[in-house]
């Protein structure tokens, strides 16, 4: 069975005119199991109803003595019983609240992989071609995207989603070949979704300068779940962005809007090839042409790279004119805009 590669966007309390739908995957379980009983639950009493019987805190041996020993028995019993179920809901919580995903990071190791991710050869990009992507960016006839007279690239994403995880991957390599990323972090997707903590950067903080196109990235949530189901909020899309994400997206990212011209909607490679690997490990195999990983990502890189170079009218040439732009253009197909 193919695996869907895409994720619904997950509906958000008072956010204008969004119409969204559950995430179907994903979320973490809410509530945290049956509590244990509160204690033990008093009975009728001794010496009630003419019964003859001796008060329960009557001093000296027989009978009584025995019945209030039984009566301290059966208390200790359920004292214990109440621990016990208190202990296990405690472990059970801790176990749940250990699977977190790494949450978002700067700084020199940061800055390392992203360099190493900005620098690829060009060598590496041609001898790649489409490599092993899965999908190329499709033609669409959407509203033009401007942004200060340049041609704009949309990308709506969650931190959580492992498809963004490794979409992020490809636009990285992109982008730069056009323009400077700045602010770019380090974290992973989710650790209770599929292909759980795939590395990753975050666009949450990135700024994006180029002489050809404007970049436009918004992050919907982090990685880290809340209480009673999702993750905790982040950026919060346009009305303008909503509709679109909706109209032409259908409400699932990674969702790429390159100028109105071409779409993503879902990974455009197999998440799967960065599963076990750290940021670091797969900055290093970048290099390697031949990598699973190099093939994959790089593959992806190559047909963002071609949709840019519609955007941007051709420019850069070298970019544009390149052996892998010019091998994986026809299949991104003509657009109608």
């Amino acid at each position: 069975m193919t695996e869907a590669r895409g994720r619904k966007v997950p509906a958000k309390t008072g956010a204008p005119g969004a119409k969204r739908a559950a995430v179907s995957t994903g979320r973490p379980p809410s509530g945290g199991g049956a509590r244990p009983a509160g204690g033990a639950r008093s009975g009728s009493g001794p010496g009630r109803g003419g019964s003859g019987r001796p008060p329960a805190r009557r001093p000296g041996g027989g009978g009584g003595g025995s019945r209030a020993r039984r009566s301290t028995i059966v208390v200790a019993l359920v004292v214990v019983l109440v621990l016990a179920g208190a202990l296990a809901l405690a472990l059970g919580t801790t176990s749940t609240s250990s699977k977190s995903a790494a949450p978002f990071t700067v700084g020199t190791a940061a800055d390392a992989v992203v360099a190493k991710a900005t620098s690829v050869p060009a060598s590496v990009f041609d001898q790649v071609g489409a490599g092993t992507a899965l999908a190329q960016p499709k033609a669409i006839s959407g509203p033009a995207l401007v942004s200060g007279a340049k041609p704009e690239m949309l990308y709506i994403g969650a931190e959580y989603c492992p498809y963004c995880a490794a979409e992020r991957w490809a636009m990285v390599m992109a982008l730069s070949r056009f323009g400077t990323l700045s602010g770019v972090g380090l974290t992973a997707s989710s650790a209770i979704d599929v292909h759980p903590n795939t590395p990753t950067f975050t666009f949450r903080d990135a700024t994006y300068t180029s002489q050809y196109l404007v970049f436009t990235p918004v992050e919907t949530e982090t990685n880290q779940p809340v209480s009673g189901g999702g993750y905790q909020p982040l950026d919060t899309p346009t009305a303008a962005q909503t509709q679109l994400l909706d109209s032409l997206g259908g409400g699932s990212f990674p969702f790429v809007d390159f100028g109105g011209k071409y779409l993503i909607s879902g990974a455009t490679y197999d998440a799967g090839v960065l599963a076990g690997k750290t940021a670091a490990q797969v900055a290093d195999l970048l290099a390697d042409p031949t990598s699973p990983v190099t093939r994959a990502a790089v593959g992806a890189a190559n047909g963002i790279t071609a949709a840019i170079c519609q955007m941007t009218g051709g420019q850069p040439a070298a970019v544009c004119q390149s052996a892998a732009v010019t091998a994986v253009a026809p299949s991104l197909g003509a657009t109608g805009a």
